[in-house]
């Protein structure tokens, strides 16, 4: 009996390390703390994502009050592969376009090979061909340009002005749905593998509409250019917050109107009432916060969604590859994904209380701690792994940690993108009534008080500290700018996006010629130490942690390249 009783504990333990072996890993549990979504349910028993994000959106949705069907009919095929494009079509109530739409300028082969043969000169390298070629299309989309300077696109765009039509159909519309194929075609498939293909075929449609502006900002007709302008910023509108690369879509598109709307603005040809129209368009758009809905339903999705398929109890319709699913069926049922599905849940419900914080303080204190939590957490060690190797809970929470290291969005850059969009919202509205004031007077102001209260309500504050935004007159312009994240004053230069006093600098534009531009605009050219003994440079002192966020005018121009021999003044 004493025998027994020794042996007792040691046959409990080989018991239960056998049990913690054994394929026989719990179902998951739909509940808030685990699958997050309870409702509505598939026929496997666990929670319809695609579903349940479908029926949100298309609530109230038509085919008379949706712009994404006109704007499918521009762009067509928009990315979509063959067997997408049935069923999309399908579920917005249209029928599948049998006419291709427009590409971009930058993707139309033949325009592009049109422009190419029109730039160069005999004997010219295939290199400089290319170089020309893209430069010349990086300007037409971010300056005015007169349609003697680029014939065969100003050409493209009368041949394309049935699809630019139907573009500004799109935004006029009220509504704007357009999912995800993937819900469509496969209800069942992990989040983070969703196509998006006319999310980013709306890049696509924005450069269109940029450089449609741009021609006609050169020409003069600056009402018809804000109207594509604007256009541009109402389809960065009309994307969701499903997920985080929607919105950088959406800040991208905003980013391209800001920089059109910056080249309309600098025109001195351009008119008071066009400029207060402009103004009226921006005083409205205020900074906000869009990343916390696309961090609490696409990207915690995207990490349920995985952890469905890693655990074998929901399957793709698609065949299983390595990258879908690292586990074999029997290695998945040891483990309890209730575990891993708490701790992710867990982590981005931290996630999401930190980047609600309306104090940016606040918020940065709490993804500091939030980054130290996660450090500690993502550190293993030689113990951890060695429970795994018994203990299903350890087991488990070791793959929740390995899973959440990898699909834990970098939510660090995405804030920084938001801020970047932020801070332009308050800059250009300060932009458009500068430019109201010249039409007005004939120049800026020295200061901005003149605007206020009648074209600026107050003085407006920068978003990163209590205070105005920097705002100094130039010779010939002016210089309006944020201190950014550090609160200190760079002069308005950018280290991360390589600018100087407000000037994009050459290594970020990729185009020859351009600092040659700045220097000229800032009266440079017998600055000292800006050219090395053998004339290299310029060299822009940019401090390495400088962050200001800057408009500053006049814009820079480049002249567009022409053909060899080509007397037009503007050419190369």
């Amino acid at each position: 009996m004493k025998k027994w009783i020794f042996l007792a504990p040691l046959v409990l333990i080989l018991v239960w390390q056998a049990y913690e072996q054994l394929p026989i890993g719990p179902r998951i549990r739909v509940s808030k703390e685990t699958t997050h979504l309870t409702e509505p349910l598939a026929p496997d028993g666990l929670p319809d994502y695609s579903g349940a994000l479908l029926a949100e959106l298309r609530e109230g949705v038509t085919p008379e009050n949706n712009g994404a069907l006109p704007y499918l009919q521009a762009m067509w095929p928009a990315e979509l592969e063959a067997e997408h494009q049935a069923p999309l079509c399908q579920e917005l109530g249209m029928q599948v376009p049998q006419a291709e739409g427009v590409a971009s300028p930058q993707d139309d082969e033949l325009l592009q090979r049109q422009v190419e043969e029109w730039l160069s000169g005999e004997g010219e390298s295939a290199v400089g061909k290319e170089r020309r070629r893209e430069t010349f299309f990086t300007l037409i989309q971010r300056q005015p340009w007169e349609a003697d300077q680029a014939p065969q696109v100003a050409e493209w765009i009368d041949a394309h002005r049935e699809q630019y039509d139907l573009l500004h159909q799109a935004v006029s519309r009220p509504r704007f749905y357009c999912p995800s194929p993937t819900f469509l075609t496969d209800p069942d498939a992990r989040w983070i593998d969703m196509q998006l293909p006319t999310v980013q075929c709306m890049r696509n449609a924005a450069r269109c509409l940029a450089v449609r502006a741009n021609l006609l900002a050169g020409q003069g007709d600056f009402e018809a250019a804000w109207r594509d302008c604007r256009a541009i910023y109402e389809f960065s509108d009309r994307l969701e917050s499903t997920t985080i690369v929607e919105r950088l879509v959406s800040y991208a598109l905003e980013g391209l109107a800001n920089e059109v709307a910056l080249g309309i603005l600098g025109e001195e040809r351009l008119g008071g009432e066009t400029a207060a129209q402009m103004l009226a368009f921006y005083q409205p758009r205020l900074p906000h916060n869009d990343l916390v809905a696309a961090m609490d339903t696409g990207e915690r999705y995207c990490f349920i969604t995985s952890v469905l398929a890693m655990s074998r109890q929901r399957l793709p319709g698609g065949p299983l590859d390595d990258g879908q699913a690292t586990l074999s069926p029997t290695a998945a049922r040891r483990v309890n994904w209730n575990v891993v599905l708490a701790l992710g849940n867990e982590l981005y419900d931290k996630l999401i209380a930190a980047n609600k914080l309306e104090d940016r303080d606040a918020r940065d204190q709490a993804f500091d701690r939030f980054g130290d939590e996660l450090d500690a957490l993502f550190e293993e060690d030689l113990v951890s792994v060695a429970a795994a190797q018994v203990s299903r809970g350890a087991r488990s929470r070791l793959i929740g940690r390995r899973l959440l290291s990898l699909l834990l969005p970098a939510i660090n850059a995405a804030n920084a993108a938001q801020d970047r969009r932020n801070i332009y919202r308050q800059l250009m509205p300060v932009a458009a009534a500068l430019a109201v004031y010249r039409a007005g007077h004939g120049e800026y102001p020295d200061t901005l008080q003149p605007l206020m209260p009648v074209l600026l309500a107050e003085p407006p504050t920068d978003l990163f500290h209590a205070a105005s935004l920097i705002y100094r007159r130039t010779g010939n312009g002016y210089l309006l700018y944020s201190l950014g994240d550090n609160q200190r004053d760079d002069q308005g230069c950018h280290a991360l996006y390589e600018s100087y006093a407000g000037y994009p600098t050459q290594s970020r534009m990729r185009i020859r010629g351009w600092d040659e531009a700045v220097v000229e605009l800032l009266g440079l050219q017998d600055a000292p130490n800006l050219y090395d003994e053998e004339g290299h440079g310029p060299y822009f002192n940019i401090p390495s942690d400088a962050d200001d966020y800057a408009v500053r005018m006049p814009v820079v121009t480049i002249d567009l390249p022409q053909p060899p021999g080509d007397t037009n003044p503007h050419k190369d």
